[in-house]
């Protein structure tokens, strides 16, 4: 250490520094200060850039990315409580995994059925036969059933979410050319729903035959089981019957019901034994009001085979949604009217959860943003109108698992005004605004002290 350097320590301690004029507390103050400053910055850049990356993620993430899950296990555990505006459109990969819904989204440049994750991730269906082919999603979301391929060569298959398999039913076809080959015996035909029994393993497809050498067997036939696992069992008309039947789902795993379409006050419903093919018991619901509701979607039976629903969807919008006991002494009687929150969109198979009835509705900028929705008044999800929902299913066991709520759910729940569906938009703007502005004055702050 120099001499001169030395001395000057010594006279700073003793106090006898005259150069030294700095107060050594207004030092530490100023010092602390800055620091301070330069630490709620550097908090404040961080906030920035995490909200800004996670709202770009929200707004850009493409539609064949997973988000983490609501669940795990081989059946959809939840259903998204929000369906958001899609920013790239892409294809149902082969093995997505367990779906919690379809939606059909029909518009002025739009048309078609999108698969909903549980979190609320969309994709387009493939291969879809035509648009007003009803898809149909088993009880846990764990096997679609649809028509698949060009109208002239489409045939039925079931497709395996979790792991891509596809069961081909060729005996099966669109009608809408005279079949060309020996198996094509049965047509199903667009606007018409199918059923999946309650454990998941077989769809109740509603079909007639065509084949000019059809055998009486097969022109009674009201619908064919389609098994998981590639079976077929065909579901007669009953003998005791002398009209043509139309299918309402299964009251338990082994047995379905059918409508029978004659006229008449009073409205029979079979229940038939898949495999034995013999009429189990007859349900006659008294006064049926409307004898032109009598079609393919004349009812739906709940999970539990006790309740028969009808009037949804009611395309003539004047017949009303009552339930009908199906079982126990008040079988054939029927509850008060149903009233949903919003009018129920015409031709759109109702869902079930274990304990209650979900009605599908529109979404879009002329009816509002519910999309399902229960009798008591409750919304289960709501769509952007921007997505044009005219319909949408959803797997039982996702309605019971409760609403997956994500980012959107959590700040919003239901809410429908238009910031509520361009929030993240708005967010995204505020936070890039909000980031260059820290930039510029992270920049002017820097230079400021450089010329002083």
């Amino acid at each position: 250490m120099s001499t001169r350097l030395h001395d000057a320590l010594d006279d700073l301690v003793v106090d006898r520094a005259p150069a030294v004029h700095r107060d050594a507390a207004a030092a530490w103050a100023e010092g602390a200060r800055r620091r301070r400053t330069r630490r709620r910055q550097a908090v404040a850049g961080a906030v920035v850039v995490l909200v800004a990356a996670l709202l770009g993620w929200q707004v850009a993430a493409p539609a064949g990315l997973r988000l983490q899950p609501a669940g795990t296990g081989a059946a959809a555990q939840s259903h998204p409580q929000r369906l958001e505006h899609l920013w790239w459109d892409r294809e149902l990969p082969d093995a997505p995994g367990p779906l919690a819904g379809l939606v059909e989204r029909s518009g002025e440049d739009l048309s078609g059925w999108w698969g909903v994750s549980p979190e609320g991730r969309m994709w387009r269906l493939r291969g879809l036969a035509a648009a007003d082919y009803v898809p149909a999603l088993s009880p846990d979301g764990s096997h679609l059933g649809l028509m698949a391929g060009s109208m002239e060569e489409a045939s039925y298959e079931i497709r395996d979410l979790a792991d891509g398999s596809v069961v081909e039913f060729s005996s099966i076809h669109t009608g809408l050319e005279v079949p060309t080959g020996d198996d094509e015996r049965f047509y199903h035909s667009g606007q018409a729903p199918s059923w999946w029994s309650p454990d998941s393993s077989r769809v109740l497809v509603n079909v007639e035959a065509w084949a000019d050498d059809a055998t009486p067997q097969e022109r009674r036939t009201s619908a064919l089981a389609l098994g998981t696992d590639g079976s077929v069992a065909p579901v007669l008309t009953p003998p005791e019957t002398r009209s043509s039947t139309m299918p309402l789902g299964w009251v338990d795993d082994d047995s379905v019901a059918l409508v029978d379409l004659s006229r008449g006050p009073d409205v029979q419903v079979l229940v038939v034994g898949v495999d034995t093919g013999r009429l189990e018991r007859t349900v006659v619901l008294r006064d049926v009001r409307g004898s032109a509701s009598r079609s393919q979607w004349f009812g739906s039976t709940s999970p539990d085979g006790t309740l028969l629903v009808t009037g949804v969807p009611s395309s003539a919008g004047d017949l009303p949604v009552r339930l009908w006991a199906l079982t126990g002494p008040d079988a054939g009687r029927r509850t008060a009217p149903l009233q949903p929150l919003v009018d129920p969109t015409s031709v759109c198979p109702p869902s079930w959860s274990s304990d209650a009835l979900h009605i599908a509705s529109a979404a879009s900028p002329w009816t509002g943003s519910v999309a399902l929705s229960r009798p008591d008044g409750a919304v289960d999800v709501v769509a952007d109108p921007r997505l044009e929902v005219s319909c949408s299913t959803w797997a039982r066991s996702a309605l019971d698992g409760g609403a997956h709520r994500g980012l959107g759910g959590l700040l919003l729940g239901t809410a429908d005004g238009w910031l509520a569906w361009h929030w993240r938009e708005v967010a995204l703007g505020v936070g890039a605004a909000a980031g260059w502005l820290v930039t510029l004055l992270l920049v002017v702050r820097r230079r400021r002290r450089e010329a002083g």
